[in-house]
């Protein structure tokens, strides 16, 4: 399946740790991360911070070198900061707000560590309904 992402002409593939694996298929999931390419965007979903695998899941994201690390139910901007802390320089992160109505929200966010290293044209692919803040540029909503 991940060879198969990689050669789609998607803007952003997301590598889902979280739901989409059981939980004695978490660490063989983890370890077929340095497969995953994409043509666009690389997101890997990580599990939620009140979860037992989600630095097992970070440290094998890092590896896999994403431009984006997807946090699911954050409950605060701390649930973001411990994450924020760990990412290498460059990787954005997407806060998938906790809600418990059914009205999901996120939140796309670059490291303030980031050197700008991403392209205009990997910039330009986010959607509308994305809000996104960088150090080089407010936050755009549709």
């Amino acid at each position: 399946m991940l060879e198969k992402a990689a050669a789609l002409p998607a803007d952003e593939v997301v590598v889902d740790l979280e739901d989409g694996v059981a939980a004695d298929a978490k660490e063989e999931a983890r370890g077929r991360l340095g497969d995953a390419r994409a043509t666009g965007t690389l997101a890997i979903r990580i599990n939620g911070l009140a979860t037992p695998w989600w630095r097992d899941d970070l440290a094998a994201a890092i590896e896999a070198r994403p431009d984006v690390v997807v946090v699911p139910k954050v409950v605060s901007a701390d649930d973001v900061a411990a994450v924020a802390e760990l990412l290498p320089e460059g990787v954005g992160i997407e806060a998938q707000i906790a809600s418990e109505s059914r009205l999901r929200s996120r939140m796309r966010v670059r490291s303030s560590r980031s050197n700008g290293s991403q392209s205009s044209a990997a910039r330009s692919r986010r959607s509308c309904s994305d809000p996104v803040t960088s150090p080089h540029r407010s936050a755009r909503r549709c």
